[in-house]
């Protein structure tokens, strides 16, 4: 997404007119939504990468409001909310996804805002979504959300993370049949290039 900083300006018009041919949003992800539930990974990230939510309080917070939300319009399957960006696994309606997404992100940067006295920051740079392919990417999908505190560095083991979906999965299938799992549908380079 940042990458786009580093393009000089004929490059950058040759984006822009490629993203114009093609019929694709200029300035963001695309999103090619379907009249029917599908599974997706979702991802969005606080704006710059900056940690916006940076206390445990306020992870827990956006959690509990996608459990209820996601709830509303789809199924959950798994997720993942660190300091300055959250996945989550979800079988939705992308087009009635897309306008929850927006207005959870619209609640929560007016409230982190005010409690931070930071009136005029941007706190999302809208999400992106990837469709998921096949049984296979579903449960690679899994892995890599629930593994993301670690490959991120914030604790060594998946298990310390609180806002995670590790701590359902282990109740509902058992450490066993996660390790199973984990070696079927292992992440080798998933994430590589948008979750760098």
């Amino acid at each position: 997404m940042y990458k786009h900083r580093q393009l000089n300006e004929i490059q950058k018009q040759d984006l822009i007119n490629y993203r114009k041919f093609a019929q694709l949003p200029l300035h963001e992800p695309p999103h090619f939504f379907d009249d029917i539930n599908k599974s997706y990974i979702l991802t969005a990230s606080n704006f710059e990468h900056k940690h916006v939510m940076d206390t445990p309080e306020r992870r827990k917070n956006l959690e509990d409001i996608f459990f209820k939300e996601i709830s509303n319009i789809g199924q959950l399957y798994a997720w993942c909310i660190l300091p300055n960006h959250y996945h989550l696994l979800v079988k939705v309606n992308l087009k009635v996804t897309s306008e929850t997404i927006s207005r959870i992100h619209r609640k929560t940067a007016f409230e982190w805002n005010k409690q931070d006295n930071a009136l005029k920051r941007i706190v999302w740079f809208r999400f992106s979504d990837r469709k998921i392919r096949s049984s296979n990417h579903f449960w690679a999908s899994v892995n890599y959300i629930n593994t993301n505190p670690v490959k991120h560095y914030y604790v060594k083991n998946a298990l310390e993370w609180k806002t995670s979906s590790i701590h359902d999965h282990i109740k509902e299938h058992g450490r066993d049949r996660l390790a199973q799992i984990w070696e079927s549908y292992p992440v080798l380079d998933y994430g590589k290039g948008w979750d760098d």
